[in-house]
């Protein structure tokens, strides 16, 4: 048995309904002549009524599936991916927000050549043992 994503929102305006889906992205906008039986039985959560597979696909579950879990899942593959890496570079360290909280030391070092040199060899021997699909640097100048 199918059932409506907890994830699936619908919005209903004056020009027709908006459903969206939280967790793959996707959306759909249907104006008031286009609505049908599927869109029909999306809104009253009689999933397995509906007979265009993409409209199932994206917006549909089985009742079954712990959507929660996926997500969580999802989160922890992206999060601890070893071919996507990212980095933010304060090359002078100098932040003047003065957290309480803050565990860093910042005594206004400056990067040298030696460290960015180590830097750039660590990330082409990242590279070189996972692989990268994804790499990231955000330059942070105070």
């Amino acid at each position: 048995m199918r059932i409506r994503s907890r994830y699936t929102v619908m919005n209903t305006f004056d020009e027709g309904t908006l459903i969206y889906n939280w967790k793959n992205g996707a959306q759909v906008f249907i104006t008031k002549g286009e609505y049908n039986e599927d869109i029909l039985a999306l809104t009253n959560n009689e999933c397995d009524k509906i007979k265009k597979a993409e409209l199932m696909q994206l917006f549909t579950v089985e009742s079954k599936t712990d959507e929660i879990m996926q997500v969580v899942i999802n989160y922890y593959k992206n999060a601890f991916d070893p071919t996507k890496l990212s980095f933010i570079i304060m090359p002078n360290n100098i932040c003047n927000f003065n957290c309480r909280y803050c565990y860093q030391n910042h005594d206004k070092k400056q990067i040298n050549g030696e460290i960015a040199d180590r830097f750039i060899q660590a990330v082409k021997n990242h590279y070189y043992q996972n692989g990268l699909t994804e790499f990231y640097i955000e330059w942070v100048r105070r």
